[in-house]
């Protein structure tokens, strides 16, 4: 086996125990896709907890849709 197939399948296996801001400190942005696809192929879907926003964005957000709707709440 080479040398650069050993290093991925070696980075594949680490991926799978780590999180995504270890696995990125320790082998770059531009492997997050072997976290990604060790990660999907582990648990059968990807991580999506990205995905949820915080709570600042929730209120920026909110700010935004009463200046756009001069403070009228639509619930």
């Amino acid at each position: 086996m080479g040398k650069v197939k050993a290093w991925l399948m070696d980075m594949e296996a680490e991926a799978v125990g780590m999180t995504k801001k270890e696995f990125i400190k320790q082998y770059g942005l531009n492997e997050l896709g072997v976290w990604e696809k060790a990660n999907a192929i582990d648990s059968g879907e990807p991580d999506m907890s990205d995905l949820e926003p915080s709570q600042e964005e929730i209120d920026r957000h909110y700010t935004i849709v009463k200046k756009l709707t001069n403070g009228k709440d639509y619930d």
